[in-house]
């Protein structure tokens, strides 16, 4: 679907993405760089819209919004609704628009993850990718395992409604939306 048509079937969703390095050298913002930019190429070619977030700042986070349609995501998670059926109508009742926001995040967050994990060194030691949503300043911590699950985007919701219920009440699809990713710093190795 191209984004015309997409625009056309579904209402506009600003995200925007911050990548923040753990460390402080060279190393750690080269890797933030590197997955910034497979993000990127990942989320054109599934017709986001990308632009960049000028802070006034040099060096340090690597800052973009990604723009995308969505729509209602009753259908889509009809399927899904059953096997979940008192999550789903509480979350559905309370906040449906909260729902669409998670259901459009997703996308962002998997592309998040599969490119740290591509980009980051191989070791046992290696930290955990730190993902933050935030909506309207209310955030919520997610899981790399909870993401690549396929209700991923009504369990968002239900975490989010369940930690912050009254500001899930209040969320819109002009709410401000936020995903922060902390890349962990690279093992720096010895050399001889």
């Amino acid at each position: 679907m191209n984004q015309q048509t997409a625009a056309q079937n579904g209402q506009q969703l600003t995200i925007t993405l911050e990548l923040l390095p753990e460390g402080i050298n060279e190393a750690d913002l080269v890797i933030v760089n590197k997955v910034g930019s497979d993000i990127i190429s990942d989320l054109q070619g599934h017709g986001y819209g990308i632009s960049p977030v000028i802070t006034g700042q040099r060096g340090g986070e690597f800052l973009v919004q990604f723009v995308t349609y969505i729509t209602t995501t009753a259908v889509y998670l009809a399927g899904e609704a059953w096997a979940h059926k008192e999550t789903f109508e509480r979350v559905m009742n309370d906040a449906s628009t909260l729902v669409t926001i998670c259901t459009g995040i997703v996308p962002l967050l998997r592309s998040v993850v599969q490119s740290h994990r591509k980009r980051s060194q191989p070791s046992s030691s290696a930290q955990p990718l730190r993902i933050t949503v935030e909506i309207d300043g209310a955030p919520v911590t997610v899981e790399a395992e909870d993401i690549n699950q396929a209700e991923a985007g009504l369990q968002l919701a239900r975490r989010f409604y369940e930690k912050h219920p009254v500001d899930a009440k209040k969320v819109t699809l002009k709410s401000k939306v936020k995903v922060k990713g902390h890349v962990p710093a690279q093992v720096r190795r010895n050399r001889k």
